[in-house]
């Protein structure tokens, strides 16, 4: 008995081998634990929690604890097995700094995951906007998922002791020059959520613009891709323009792309004809003058005298 006594107070890496047998228990029942609670709540979930507003909060639950990432229950499991023993300060700190990541990356999952529920019980109270939402709400989840990953990612570095304040202030330097170098893309970007939240269109409207007519398909980021009715695909930036289209002979002809938000052909007419007001306001105030097609020259020529007939009564016209 006092071997086995001598044996448990051995010390070996400044703990007894007591502790690290009781820290090696912790972490294997603690890591066993958790996944299969895991699979069992969303197994019962699939099985017992319809698609109702009834069970709304207990769906979402459970929706947590199935997104649960296996990196998370091992940190968990790392942390509880670990408390009660001492580690070097290098090798402390390296393991705090583990957790901390492993913990705010579980809480932009778990956050990520609950905006997607709360989304999917929007479209289950308008159905009838399935259709209108399908493209455009990805591109919203995509701006949400940049806000939550990068607030998580600041949280994460104050937890760390690492003080986020001058960083944000050159992140900012730094952000306008970049933001300068893809202003296009930005420019893009906010487009497509203006499409997004406004809903102009939707996949599946049918859509003419200029000399293209298709389907919508998908409502990226950066574009818009329709099918035509011949079959090919259309890809349309989704941000505003204004390009010199052509030189013609007697014209310069421009193309002009915005987005009217309203169905009433009333608002188009106002929008198309303010934009055709300035841009005449504008060329008054450069002084330039629009070239009329001259006029077409018209000869007249006086009918010949009627047709002599011949002897079967025939009119010849030679």
């Amino acid at each position: 008995m006092s071997g086995f006594s001598h044996l448990w107070h051995f010390e070996f890496l400044g703990n007894e081998l007591g502790q690290w047998a009781i820290a090696l228990v912790v972490f294997l029942v603690t890591f066993t634990v958790l996944p299969i609670a895991k699979r069992a709540i969303g197994a019962r979930r699939r099985r017992e929690y319809p698609a109702s507003q009834a069970y709304a909060a207990l769906d979402m639950l459970a929706a947590l604890v199935e997104h649960t990432s296996h990196l998370f229950m091992w940190g968990a499991a790392v942390w509880l097995a670990a408390r009660d023993l001492t580690f070097p300060d290098k090798i402390d700190r390296a393991l705090n700094v583990v957790l901390v990541l492993l913990f705010w990356m579980q809480v932009a999952l778990w956050a990520m995951t609950a905006i997607r529920h709360a989304l999917g019980l929007g479209r289950q109270r308008a159905p009838g906007q399935e259709r209108v939402r399908g493209g455009s709400m990805e591109v919203v989840l995509a701006a949400i998922s940049i806000v939550v990953w990068s607030l998580a990612a600041l949280l994460a570095l104050e937890n760390l002791d690492i003080h986020v304040g001058p960083l944000l202030a050159g992140l900012g330097i730094g952000g306008i020059a970049l933001a300068l170098a893809v202003q296009t893309v930005l420019s893009d970007l906010l487009a497509s959520l203006s499409i997004a939240l406004d809903k102009p269109f939707g996949v599946g409207d049918f859509l003419v613009i200029d000399d293209f007519m298709g389907t919508i398909e998908q409502i990226g980021v950066k574009s818009t891709r329709m099918r035509s009715v011949n079959g090919e695909q259309i890809i349309l930036g989704n941000s505003d323009r204004c390009h010199l289209l052509r030189c013609a002979p007697t014209a310069l002809q421009f193309e002009v792309v915005y987005f009217v938000t309203s169905s009433d052909f009333k608002v188009y007419a106002t929008a198309q004809q303010s934009i055709n007001l300035r841009i005449l306001e504008r060329f008054s105030t450069l002084g330039v003058i629009f070239a009329a097609l001259g006029p077409t020259p018209v000869r007249l020529q006086r009918l010949p005298a009627t047709p002599a007939t011949d002897d079967s009564g025939q009119k010849r016209l030679l």
